[in-house]
């Protein structure tokens, strides 16, 4: 082989040498081109505009009313007055001023029992008799003629006033008050308790 057949293969070789490494540089670094309808896409979903996540809106529930305090009832409030009768007023007042009592009580006494009548015989289960409700042994051995007719009758009011009050005088006499004396016309504390309360309401 000559040499210039030599330099010549050479040169070749080395010729395509350098293009094919040119080639695979090309290869190595040029991004492959985008086709228009790849790119179209790409701009309709830039373009898209997606729903924002929803933000929970906080619901306050409404106040619930504090029960109102139970208004006191003053102790400095007096009950209203008992309405009694003004019949016999004046009866209560003459029993009770001859056997020193108060003549509120004796009105009391003769509003629960029979609520103020007047004349009567009514009787109760016990037998209690007349406007004062005596067992008519006690009307007995108590008995005052309150009218002055010289008749004891435990039906008339006169009578059954006057004797009540003589009933009531003669328990305190005998060592006790105005509560002894109450109790023992009426066996019961919540009647005692009753006729005074009733007697602080009489006009």
């Amino acid at each position: 082989m000559s040499k210039f057949k030599i330099l010549a293969f050479v040169s070749v070789f080395l010729l395509t040498s350098m293009v094919n490494q040119a080639e695979a540089q090309t290869q190595r670094f040029d991004m492959p081109l985008l086709s228009e309808a790849q790119k179209e896409q790409i701009k309709k979903l830039a373009e898209l505009k997606l729903p924002r996540p929803q933000v929970l809106v906080q619901v306050s529930l409404p106040e619930i009313p504090k029960p109102e305090k139970q208004q006191q009832i003053s102790s400095k409030n007096k009950p209203e007055k008992t309405s009694f009768k003004g019949d016999f007023h004046e009866i209560y007042k003459q029993a009770a001023g001859k056997y020193g009592l108060d003549w509120h009580i004796l009105a009391a006494i003769h509003k629960i029992e029979t609520g103020q009548s007047g004349d009567t015989l009514r009787k109760s289960n016990c037998g209690a008799t007349g406007p004062m409700q005596f067992i008519p042994s006690t009307f007995k051995a108590y008995a005052v003629d309150g009218n002055g007719d010289g008749v004891k009758d435990i039906g008339s009011v006169y009578d059954s006033i006057f004797t009540a009050a003589n009933y009531l005088s003669a328990n305190i006499a005998d060592g006790g008050n105005i509560d002894f004396a109450i109790y023992r016309y009426n066996h019961s504390t919540k009647y005692v308790n009753e006729v005074k309360f009733l007697a602080s309401q009489i006009n």
